[in-house]
């Protein structure tokens, strides 16, 4: 899924560790974008498997790409939820 950060705000690229996530991420980086990277090992912290660590790693973000397609297929249920916390927050996503 695709980004366009329009705004020039901070994007939080979900699964930016991965082959994908890193190729998103550099690009954005590229042009000069600000990237946070979404994982479990990065700071702050995003774990699928535990809620409390999604709003700090999307606290200060404008803009959202998940690249995490096979973690997603096994929890449609929590990656609706968190589709339904990024709106509510304003965050914008591709």
């Amino acid at each position: 899924m695709a980004t366009v950060n329009t705004d020039g705000g901070l994007t939080l690229v979900l699964g930016g560790k991965g082959k994908t996530g890193r190729c998103v991420a550099e690009r954005l980086r590229a042009l000069g974008r600000p990237v946070r990277i979404g994982s479990r090992s990065a700071t702050p912290s995003f774990d699928w498997d535990d809620r409390s660590t999604w709003g700090l790693a999307l606290n200060g973000v404008s803009s959202a790409d998940v690249a995490v397609a096979g973690e997603i297929a096994l929890a449609p249920r929590d990656f609706a939820d968190y589709v339904r916390r990024t709106a509510a927050t304003g965050v914008s996503g591709g």
